[in-house]
């Protein structure tokens, strides 16, 4: 994908669109290199594609703690929002 195909706009807030994007890709590339694990058997490959399993479980989880951090920023700051009177 061309990084000019994701347009950050900073209006997301706490469903940013590129961590989101990111999020999908990566899924997509860990269930490639699964299949791909599945069917290789090949000695000095086989170890290699377990390592990039593992690597792609961390970006998924470190990807998925951001979003998760972001919407608890945005639920606080609207939490702060509603409790002042505007009227």
């Amino acid at each position: 994908m061309m990084p000019q195909s994701i347009h950050c706009n900073n209006t997301c807030h706490s469903t940013c669109s590129v961590l989101t994007k990111a999020l999908q890709q990566q899924k997509s590339l860990l269930d490639f290199y699964k299949s791909v694990e599945e069917q290789c058997t090949y000695p000095g490959v086989h170890p290699f594609l377990r390592e990039l399993i593992d690597i792609q479980n961390d970006v998924l989880k470190r990807i998925e703690e951001k979003i998760e951090v972001l919407n608890v920023n945005n639920s606080t700051i609207n939490a702060i929002m509603m409790s002042f009177d505007f009227e």
